[in-house]
């Protein structure tokens, strides 16, 4: 009776405690395998978000190159804006100057030696205009041009139309020499004359 009873005491001890492992065993188990799922779901994460760093930084690698791009734009603007204005300054100047029209109408020669020469100017432009000098060489290649001065009663002003005589004081001239006479506007437009001197 003794020995059935701690025969059986014996087989319940050892089924506890059989059953105790495997229960804190299986225990263990899941606990392990939870941290595995754990670890496997931060590893998803990690990657995902290494995946995210490596789309941002390519869109950053882009957007890097469209803005070095877009300078490369700006540069050219500006530079097609610079040629614009030095256009648009030199077709104001060719305007200015279009509209004004000096022309020298005659050129006589006084009594012999023939050392006084009138010359008529004509304003023949659209706006008045300011004659700034009025000069002469000879017409021929290496003549020293000399720039000759108005009579003070003679203004250098001229209105649209008008026409203004002035008178020069000469050396002798040659005989039969011609000479280029250039009568040059303060907007830099000018006008030449050939015009000779009498046979006698």
């Amino acid at each position: 009776m003794d020995s059935k009873f701690y025969f059986l005491a014996t087989i319940c001890l050892i089924g506890g405690l059989v059953g105790g492992y495997l229960i804190a065993s299986t225990n263990l188990q899941n606990q392990i395998l939870t941290y595995e799922l754990r670890l496997q779901s931060k590893d998803a994460e990690l990657s995902s978000k290494d995946t995210q760093l490596q789309a941002k930084d390519t869109i950053i690698q882009t957007l890097t190159k469209m803005i070095d791009s877009q300078d490369v734009l700006i540069q050219e603007l500006k530079a097609n804006v610079t040629k614009l204005q030095e256009r648009i300054e030199s077709l104001e100047s060719q305007s200015t100057q279009a509209q004004t029209q000096l022309r020298v109408d005659t050129v006589n020669w006084g009594a012999t030696p023939h050392t006084t020469m009138i010359v008529t100017i004509r304003n023949t432009g659209s706006v008045a205009a300011t004659i700034e000098s009025v000069a002469m060489r000879e017409n021929k290649a290496g003549a020293s041009s000399v720039t000759l001065t108005p009579d003070a009663a003679n203004p250098k002003s001229l209105g649209i139309g008008a026409a203004l005589p002035f008178t020069y004081t000469l050396a002798a001239p040659n005989l039969s020499t011609s000479y280029v006479i250039r009568v040059t506007a303060t907007t830099g437009f000018y006008y030449e004359l050939v015009a000779t001197t009498p046979s006698s």
